[in-house]
């Protein structure tokens, strides 16, 4: 990710998607020079790179000691000095590479990172909170089965901790495995159940014709069981966007009787560890392997294609829409 770093006490700075620069206490980058303004300058990840504006500040900002234009975003570079209210240059831009998607536990350093485009929040282990971008690239939380569209800086309560968002306008993040990158929407989900349905095997089939089989988890059984009502539905002859959307409930009575009590937990749980085993591996936009429905308690398998294999033969859905 973009980083500074503060001369002469050579503090390194990590860039969030938006830093704002002055004296004042709001600011996230809070400089000491006593001729900067409270809020004198914001630098930001704008298309493809960073850039920064200075915000009408009484003394200017400054790249490689000549002022900038006020109000006009400028092109920053890799190895670029950067003063604030006066042409010295305490800050070296020391890498200009892409923001990463962050969330940050207030009043405390904890940080954390995405991961195959998800966030877990407040950890991995049971995530209450997922961030993730959607299939339209929009950055979404989920929490039990409600959707709602995220902000850069948004605050995300989960279990008495408060969490500031970051967030860049796009997924920076490439994620490759041994076959190169690999699109969710080049791969061949197949299903392989046994004769008496208690065990399944997944198998991933690659573009250039390689496999790879899974180790079996508990969520590959809600895998199968969302591509198998997708591929039922468009048999059935309904329309590609209309077609495999489950209600949570009805998820819910699929599981054992021992995990109905916590069901949408522990399908919610499944749903993150299915993302995530996929973004692992080097699948890019793993995070809409599952999608949800905004507004309302639905969800279905998404972005792929599957294939089932079972004692009644194969069902084959293209899961492209």
């Amino acid at each position: 990710m973009g980083t500074l770093i503060e001369r002469p006490t050579a503090s390194v700075i990590p860039l969030y998607a938006q830093h704002l620069i002055g004296v004042a206490p709001l600011c996230r980058l809070v400089v000491p020079h006593p001729r900067a303004s409270s809020v004198h300058a914001l630098l930001s990840w704008l298309e493809g790179a960073w850039q920064i504006k200075d915000l009408a500040s009484t003394n200017g900002t400054f790249l490689d000691g000549a002022r900038a234009q006020a109000g006009v975003w400028t092109r920053l570079w890799e190895g670029v000095s950067l003063g604030f209210g006066g042409p010295e240059g305490a800050y070296t831009l020391i890498s200009a590479a892409p923001p990463e998607a962050l969330a940050i536990l207030q009043r405390h350093e904890r940080v954390e990172r995405i991961a195959g485009g998800l966030i877990p929040l407040p950890d991995g282990d049971q995530p209450e909170v997922i961030v993730l971008q959607d299939a339209q690239g929009d950055w979404v939380i989920e929490r039990q089965a409600q959707v709602e569209l995220a902000q850069d800086g948004q605050l995300v309560q989960t279990r008495g901790q408060t969490w500031r968002l970051s967030l860049p306008g796009a997924a920076h993040q490439t994620l490759r495995d041994a076959h190169g990158p690999t699109t969710l929407s080049s791969l061949v989900l197949r299903f392989d159940v046994s004769f008496d349905g208690d065990r399944v095997t997944l198998t991933l089939l690659f573009p250039d014709g390689a496999e790879r089989r899974l180790e079996p988890r508990a969520h590959h059984a809600l895998l199968l069981s969302l591509a198998r009502r997708w591929a039922q539905d468009l048999a059935s002859g309904a329309a590609p966007l209309d077609a495999g959307w489950v209600s949570m409930d009805d998820l819910a009575r699929e599981l054992p009787a021992s995990e109905r009590l916590a069901a949408w937990g522990r399908i919610n749980l499944h749903v993150y560890k299915a993302r995530r085993e996929l973004a692992e591996l080097g699948v890019e936009s793993a995070s809409a392997l599952i999608e949800r429905r905004r507004g309302q308690e639905l969800l279905r398998f998404g972005g792929a294609r599957a294939q089932i294999h079972d004692a009644d033969g194969v069902l084959d859905g293209n899961l492209l829409v």
